[in-house]
């Protein structure tokens, strides 16, 4: 796998219910400190470019500003009427009619049958279920008018003798 370096002062916005994505760790020879989401954990600033990262009141680490990257992650629902406002409101609260896990997913093994990838009966363990899953169902068509089907402004990153060209247009 090839990685870009960061700009500064740079961001990236996706979609991410439809595009696939990944990140990689931002120092991976430093070992980060475990924060276990049950307890009040804490990074605040100290003022001169320092930061201190606690957990329950206990220090765990000391960064300074250029130590850090911020990545956030926002999830909006959009709905045509109230009455599916409310409905929303009643399955998120317990008090409307919730789909199970183990429902949804005869759902789908119902349809990869239909659809000749299983058969009735067939042991398949839960990690090649999911794969199956994804490589079914997530599906990306190339865009129908485009030229070049393909996101071209990164190959100039990628391919560092063609910048040239595309930062021209990019």
């Amino acid at each position: 796998m090839q990685s870009i370096p960061p700009t500064p002062r740079y961001g990236v916005s996706v979609d991410g219910a439809k595009v696939l994505h990944a990140a990689a760790a931002y120092q991976p020879d430093t070992e980060m400190p475990f924060l276990d989401k049950s307890k009040d954990n804490l990074l605040q600033y100290q003022g001169e470019d320092k930061w201190i990262l606690t957990s329950d009141g206990k220090t765990l680490s000391e960064y300074t500003t250029d130590d850090l990257r911020v990545t956030i992650v926002y999830r909006a629902r959009c709905f045509a009427t109230e009455e599916e406002i409310v409905k929303f409101r009643d399955m998120a609260t317990g008090n409307g009619e919730l789909l199970t896990l183990e429902s949804i997913l005869d759902t789908f093994k119902e349809d990869l049958i239909k659809r000749g990838r299983l058969t009735r009966g067939q042991e398949i363990s839960s990690l090649d279920f999911a794969f199956m899953l994804m490589d079914e169902y997530t599906t990306y068509p190339l865009p129908p008018n485009a030229i070049i089907p393909v996101n071209y402004c990164m190959l100039g990153k990628l391919f560092p003798q063609t910048d040239v060209v595309f930062s021209k247009i990019c």
